[in-house]
Protein backbone atom coordinates (compact mmCIF):
# COMPACT_ATOMS: atom_id res chain seq x y z
CA UNK A 1 0.00 0.00 0.00
CA UNK A 2 1.46 3.53 -0.78
CA UNK A 3 -0.02 6.89 0.10
CA UNK A 4 -0.04 9.79 -2.45
CA UNK A 5 0.41 13.30 -1.38
CA UNK A 6 -0.02 16.31 -3.63
CA UNK A 7 2.48 19.05 -3.05
CA UNK A 8 1.86 22.36 -4.71
CA UNK A 9 5.54 22.92 -4.04
CA UNK A 10 8.14 21.83 -2.50
CA UNK A 11 10.22 24.40 -0.90
CA UNK A 12 13.41 22.82 -0.96
CA UNK A 13 13.90 22.15 -4.43
CA UNK A 14 10.45 23.79 -6.38
CA UNK A 15 9.31 20.43 -7.10
CA UNK A 16 5.28 20.70 -8.17
CA UNK A 17 2.64 18.04 -8.59
CA UNK A 18 2.51 14.33 -6.87
CA UNK A 19 4.63 12.78 -4.82
CA UNK A 20 4.40 8.58 -3.58
CA UNK A 21 5.38 7.33 -0.62
CA UNK A 22 5.82 3.72 0.31
CA UNK A 23 5.11 4.40 3.97
CA UNK A 24 1.81 3.71 4.90
CA UNK A 25 2.50 5.12 7.88
CA UNK A 26 3.96 8.21 6.90
CA UNK A 27 1.34 11.40 7.58
CA UNK A 28 0.77 14.17 5.16
CA UNK A 29 3.20 16.73 7.02
CA UNK A 30 6.31 13.74 6.99
CA UNK A 31 5.96 13.14 2.80
CA UNK A 32 6.52 16.71 1.99
CA UNK A 33 9.63 17.10 4.58
CA UNK A 34 10.93 13.95 3.59
CA UNK A 35 11.00 15.01 -0.08
CA UNK A 36 12.80 18.41 0.57
CA UNK A 37 14.95 17.16 2.91
CA UNK A 38 16.53 14.34 -0.33
CA UNK A 39 16.12 17.86 -2.68
CA UNK A 40 18.83 19.24 -0.46
CA UNK A 41 20.74 16.30 -0.07
CA UNK A 42 21.12 16.06 -4.21
CA UNK A 43 22.04 19.96 -4.71
CA UNK A 44 24.96 19.52 -1.99
CA UNK A 45 26.01 16.65 -4.02
CA UNK A 46 25.38 18.28 -7.34
CA UNK A 47 27.68 21.48 -5.65
CA UNK A 48 30.10 19.44 -4.90
CA UNK A 49 30.32 17.77 -8.40
CA UNK A 50 29.83 21.15 -10.16
CA UNK A 51 31.00 23.67 -8.40
CA UNK A 52 34.15 21.64 -6.67
CA UNK A 53 34.62 19.31 -9.45
CA UNK A 54 34.60 16.62 -7.75
CA UNK A 55 35.12 13.23 -9.64
CA UNK A 56 37.36 15.05 -12.55
CA UNK A 57 40.53 15.03 -10.23
CA UNK A 58 43.49 12.82 -12.50
CA UNK A 59 45.34 11.26 -9.04
CA UNK A 60 47.57 8.03 -9.77
CA UNK A 61 45.59 5.48 -7.37
CA UNK A 62 42.68 4.85 -4.38
CA UNK A 63 44.12 6.55 -1.63
CA UNK A 64 44.27 9.91 -3.63
CA UNK A 65 40.94 9.72 -4.68
CA UNK A 66 39.85 8.68 -1.08
CA UNK A 67 41.83 12.00 0.26
CA UNK A 68 40.68 14.44 -3.25
CA UNK A 69 36.91 13.41 -2.47
CA UNK A 70 37.51 14.19 1.08
CA UNK A 71 39.23 17.88 0.49
CA UNK A 72 35.81 18.80 -1.66
CA UNK A 73 33.90 17.71 0.88
CA UNK A 74 35.81 19.63 3.62
CA UNK A 75 36.01 22.24 1.10
CA UNK A 76 32.19 22.71 0.38
CA UNK A 77 31.62 22.53 4.20
CA UNK A 78 34.15 25.52 4.71
CA UNK A 79 32.53 27.42 2.34
CA UNK A 80 29.43 27.05 3.78
CA UNK A 81 30.35 27.95 7.20
CA UNK A 82 31.94 31.19 6.35
CA UNK A 83 28.85 32.09 4.25
CA UNK A 84 26.33 30.94 7.54
CA UNK A 85 25.71 34.49 8.66
CA UNK A 86 26.36 36.41 5.53
CA UNK A 87 23.45 38.96 3.77
CA UNK A 88 22.69 38.16 0.34
CA UNK A 89 24.17 41.57 -0.95
CA UNK A 90 27.30 40.11 0.56
CA UNK A 91 27.21 37.20 -1.09
CA UNK A 92 26.39 38.08 -4.70
CA UNK A 93 26.08 40.59 -6.82
CA UNK A 94 23.24 40.78 -9.28
CA UNK A 95 23.35 43.89 -11.23
CA UNK A 96 25.35 42.54 -13.90
CA UNK A 97 22.68 40.02 -14.76
CA UNK A 98 19.48 42.16 -15.13
CA UNK A 99 17.29 38.87 -16.29
CA UNK A 100 18.29 37.03 -13.05
CA UNK A 101 16.08 36.56 -9.92
CA UNK A 102 17.02 39.29 -7.57
CA UNK A 103 15.44 37.53 -4.82
CA UNK A 104 17.47 34.61 -5.61
CA UNK A 105 19.16 32.73 -2.45
CA UNK A 106 22.90 32.83 -3.36
CA UNK A 107 24.09 29.52 -4.77
CA UNK A 108 27.03 27.69 -3.94
CA UNK A 109 29.04 29.39 -6.66
CA UNK A 110 27.69 32.76 -5.54
CA UNK A 111 29.06 31.64 -2.19
CA UNK A 112 32.66 30.51 -3.10
CA UNK A 113 33.51 33.35 -5.41
CA UNK A 114 32.35 35.90 -2.43
CA UNK A 115 35.07 33.98 -0.08
CA UNK A 116 37.35 33.87 -3.41
CA UNK A 117 37.05 37.66 -3.52
CA UNK A 118 36.94 38.72 -0.05
CA UNK A 119 40.56 36.22 0.33
CA UNK A 120 42.11 37.81 -3.18
CA UNK A 121 40.79 41.23 -1.27
CA UNK A 122 42.86 40.88 2.11
CA UNK A 123 45.71 40.20 0.24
Amino acid sequence: MARLAVCYQVAACGTTGRVDCTDPSATAVEIPETVSDRATIEQDFHDVKEVWGSGHQQVRNIWSNVAVCNMNLWMHTLVELWSWDRSQEELCDRSDSPWDDAERRPSHANRRKALQKQVMDSE
